[in-house]
């Protein structure tokens, strides 16, 4: 009988021959397979984090605002780079699982899942609170519209602006800028009652505020 690790020595595998081209390619993938895992590495620690984040809005009501501003800058960062490794929350889950890691963060992954469904809501509020943003500015500027005109978009501003503040998936929303906004509403109501809705007057005393307010982004967490 022949022996099988003779017949395997007696007939040794040719090497695989590539032209350069193919050898390139070859190392341009192993440099691609190793960012991913650098990539997993640090969306599954961005996932740890969430997973005890959301434990924590459990047992610790007391601080649920803080936990709740954190995680939601985790959550969005877990959203930007799912979207640069091409991922899908399926495709996560099942990464997860092959590292056998998903009970660990289930919680998370559950988190993730129910919340990924209302970024496109937010991401259209967004958009409309800069469009009316700009539009209020504009009338503001020109000096000629009505003061219950003024108003009635600044309340459609502040109201689009409360519902998606401190959504997950949702930027993180410019808190002093918004203080701002407030207070250009509590004269605009003092005016109304005053000089009544169809009065025009100058509003040059917050157009500057309000132009750097606009140009600086609404959309953002801290401005001076």
């Amino acid at each position: 009988m022949v022996n099988p690790l003779q017949q395997t020595m007696s007939k040794p595998q040719k090497p695989v021959k590539k032209t350069a081209e193919e050898a390139e390619q070859y190392i341009q993938d192993l440099k691609s397979r190793a960012k991913v895992n650098t990539a997993l590495q640090l969306l599954i620690r961005n996932i740890r984090v969430l997973e005890v984040l959301q434990r924590q809005s459990f047992m610790d009501p007391l601080r649920l605002q803080q936990i709740q501003e954190s995680r939601s800058l985790y959550f969005n960062a877990i959203q930007q780079q799912l979207q640069a490794m091409n991922l899908t929350i399926e495709q996560l889950k099942t990464k997860l699982e092959q590292l056998n890691l998903h009970k660990q963060l289930q919680v998370a992954l559950d988190y993730i899942y129910q919340n990924s469904t209302n970024i496109s809501a937010y991401t259209k509020k967004q958009n409309r609170i800069a469009l009316h943003f700009q539009q209020l500015l504009n009338a503001l500027e020109a000096g000629c519209a009505q003061n219950f005109a003024l108003k009635t978009a600044l309340d459609e501003i502040i109201a689009d602006f409360e519902d998606i503040a401190g959504k997950e998936g949702c930027v993180p929303l410019n808190w002093s800028g918004f203080k701002i906004l407030k207070a250009v509403l509590a004269e605009l109501e003092l005016a109304c009652k005053e000089n009544g809705g169809n009065a025009c007057q100058s509003w040059q005393h917050w157009t500057d505020q309000l132009t750097q307010l606009y140009q600086n982004q609404i959309f953002v967490q801290q401005w001076e």
